[in-house]
């Protein structure tokens, strides 16, 4: 990560060469040295997954990668140690989206394959991968409602069906883009439910064990505007982290130092409010 490092203010990342004036930028992940990204840019036919690596001046332009002919890419993300990747891809003939996995190749990546195991919904999206194969990702399970998190479990090599985290993370309101740590201590997430600072906020929820997801904690007025916040995400280091938010008329991917939300993250382990 070759930019100028951000303290505990919120600052855009990469401005012109990841995050443009001209295109939408949301969902980064890193390569666990850091040293390749990959996001997914909005171009005028659709959204795009897009990688970039390290240079000798910082990261090189971003190109486009391409998966099975008919296919597009609607979400992605990679496992921690980036040996698969998680895809929801949109059939271009019906419009119909599904989960997918691609695993790494010695050449780039495999042809993604349908994961049956875990019947898709409506609006699939922001897909995050733990180190012992758990997935979160949204979802509208019913037709007209808000989505809500979901989360699967990957045993005997297949995924199984998928289940609802409680009342702690959703709400009879807007929760999505999920971020699940690798160690599956807690679940960052995107919400619109009241008492935020407008649009969709950020939060934070500790697992406890034998009990389940805590409450669900806003991670407060440096992170959250009046704007949109959404799609976090932890650098493999867990010194920084990442999220997307509306400026003016596209949306940019910012990051700021992790030390902003430890007093969330305390908080959250007390179940006390700030």
């Amino acid at each position: 990560m070759a930019e100028h490092k951000p303290g505990k203010k919120p600052v855009i990342y990469c401005h012109k060469i990841i995050s443009t004036d001209t295109h939408d930028e949301y969902g980064i992940h890193f390569s666990p040295d850091a040293r390749t990204l990959y996001f997914i840019r909005e171009l005028e036919d659709g959204p795009a997954m897009m990688q970039s690596g390290q240079g000798v001046y910082g990261w090189t332009r971003p190109r486009e990668i391409h998966f099975k002919k008919g296919l597009v890419v609607r979400e992605a993300c990679f496992n921690p140690d980036e040996t698969s990747l998680l895809l929801v891809l949109r059939d271009e003939k019906d419009g119909s989206e599904a989960l997918y996995i691609s695993n790494r190749e010695a050449k780039g990546w495999s042809s993604p394959e349908e994961i049956t195991d875990t019947p898709p919904g409506q609006g699939i999206g922001s897909l995050s991968v733990s180190l012992s194969g758990t997935v979160c990702y949204s979802e509208k399970i019913n037709p007209g409602h808000h989505p809500d998190i979901q989360i699967t479990h990957y045993r005997n090599q297949q995924y199984l069906p998928p289940w609802n985290p409680g009342a702690n993370i959703n709400t009879p309101y807007r929760e999505t883009d999920p971020f699940i740590t690798p160690d599956e201590k807690y679940l960052l997430f995107s919400s619109d439910r009241p008492g935020g600072y407008g649009g969709a906020d950020l939060y934070i929820s500790l697992f406890i064990r034998g009990r389940g997801w805590g409450p669900a904690i806003n991670l407060g007025p440096s992170i959250n505007t009046e704007r949109d916040e959404g799609r976090p995400y932890l650098s493999p280091d867990g010194e920084y982290l990442f999220f997307s938010r509306n400026r003016k008329q596209n949306r940019d991917i910012y990051w700021v130092s992790s030390e902003a939300i430890e007093t969330y993250t305390t908080l959250a382990s007390k179940n006390t409010l700030p």
